[in-house]
């Protein structure tokens, strides 16, 4: 998802490279109960040199498609798994651009044993970049379709599964918003 380029390499990138394609970074602590801290690495995407022609609209789950799950699940008496993907825009398409590569410099604080000078090269989407969410929605929603689930036509985050047997028989249901999701089957 990331290279990382130090030393010569990374000074030879800072003198070959606009300067507004090397985007800033930080980290985003929240804390999740009393006592754990979740630490997150974020670019500021709003430094994006290409948002102008990014495109970043991806799906979201709507209010229908949350009830029509549920109620899927609580007529056919399955169980609800409610998942969170972790790492999910990491996971997402390639990063690819047409103006050239992206880059990060690291945090002000810097990042544990990488050098402040490093220049970390962005291969796959990380959270801050616009078009993360839309590049994670196009990766997940091919691979749930090439797994034989069908998108719904009432709203395109939610997934069905037909039993292989008899494909009028609903087995299975997936509603996705971003990186949450509800299966019931």
């Amino acid at each position: 998802s990331i290279i990382i380029h130090t030393g010569t390499e990374a000074e030879r990138i800072r003198n070959e490279t606009d300067p507004k394609r090397i985007l800033q970074s930080r980290f985003v602590k929240t804390r999740k109960g009393e006592d754990e801290i979740k630490c997150r690495w974020v670019i500021k995407g709003y430094l994006d040199p290409d948002i102008d022609i990014l495109m970043r609209q991806s799906p979201t789950l709507s209010a229908d498609g949350l009830a029509v799950a549920f109620q899927l699940i609580a007529s056919f008496r399955w169980q609800a798994q409610i998942a969170d993907v972790e790492g999910a825009f990491l996971q997402g398409e390639k990063l690819t651009r047409e103006r050239g590569r992206i880059f990060a410099s690291l945090p002000r604080d810097g990042a544990g044993d990488i050098p402040n000078d490093a220049v970390i090269e962005l291969t796959k989407c990380v959270y801050g970049l616009m078009d993360a969410p839309l590049k994670w929605w196009r990766s997940i929603a091919s691979t749930l379709t090439q797994l034989g689930m069908k998108q719904s036509e009432l709203d395109s985050c939610v997934f069905l599964w037909f039993d292989n047997e008899n494909q009028d028989r609903l087995g299975g249901i997936l509603a996705l918003h971003v990186d949450d999701m509800l299966v019931g089957g």
